[in-house]
């Protein structure tokens, strides 16, 4: 995946400031995940309240509220 977020990573030169963009981006995604287990949320309500649409979703083919294509 970081060879297709870094530009110039194919050539092989990849710049300081995809670097940096790659590192800021990394440091997000696991502070994000420390602060999820740190806090422990219940995801059952969340999950429950989705059912109907991934009911519909299996049953249709298509989401609840999309267009058909």
């Amino acid at each position: 995946m970081l060879h297709i977020v870094a530009t110039g990573a194919i050539e092989g030169e990849v710049t300081p400031r995809s670097r940096v963009t790659l590192g800021v981006a990394v440091g997000a995604a696991v502070i994000l995940v420390g602060a999820v287990l740190a806090t422990r949320p219940g995801i059952a309500p969340a999950i429950e309240r989705t059912r109907p649409w991934i009911w519909d979703w299996w049953r249709t083919g298509r989401l609840f509220g999309a267009e058909p294509t």
